[in-house]
């Protein structure tokens, strides 16, 4: 848990993370995001549709939106992508993309994270939930990032 909170905190301080960069894979499906928790200075929303189980791992992107930027028009985010062993409540960071003021992708950044328990985090423990259990809320769906931010960013 202390090397994905730390890579969490990277993640959330700056802009880069020292792996190498890789292309952004290829999407074939629809995004679906659902907001999933929120700070006072950031929503956390999961793209329902990008879940899946290979190999005994369920994948999920989760897309941090800050809720009251300087300039409202400013599309900024960022998608951390994140592995699960469902059964075994273990999960690795897996990836980071990073998204301009104009909404397009600056970098992405892989990380081979090692498989930690999930322990007491209740963010994690509810993207688990969302990646491995189905629970999904009741507030509705963006097709995209940006639609999100078009709202009130609140949810």
């Amino acid at each position: 848990m202390k090397t994905l909170m730390m890579a969490l905190g990277l993640a959330l301080a700056t802009p880069t993370l020292a792996t190498p960069a890789l292309p952004t894979p290829a999407r074939a499906m629809a995004e679906q995001w659902q907001l999933i928790s929120s700070s006072t200075t950031t929503a956390y929303l999961a793209d329902i549709d990008s879940i899946a189980t290979a190999e005994g791992v369920t994948t999920i992107r989760i897309a941090r939106v800050r809720k009251a930027p300087a300039n409202p028009a400013d599309l900024s985010h960022a998608v951390d992508e994140y592995g699960f062993r469902c059964s075994a409540d273990q999960i690795r960071f897996v990836a980071t993309s990073d998204y301009g003021s104009d909404g397009a992708l600056i970098e992405r950044y892989v990380e081979d994270a090692p498989w930690e328990d999930i322990g007491d985090s209740a963010l994690f423990n509810y993207i688990h939930d969302v990646a491995c259990d189905g629970d999904r809320s009741a507030d509705g769906t963006w097709p995209n990032v940006q639609a999100f931010m078009a709202s009130d960013r609140e949810g």
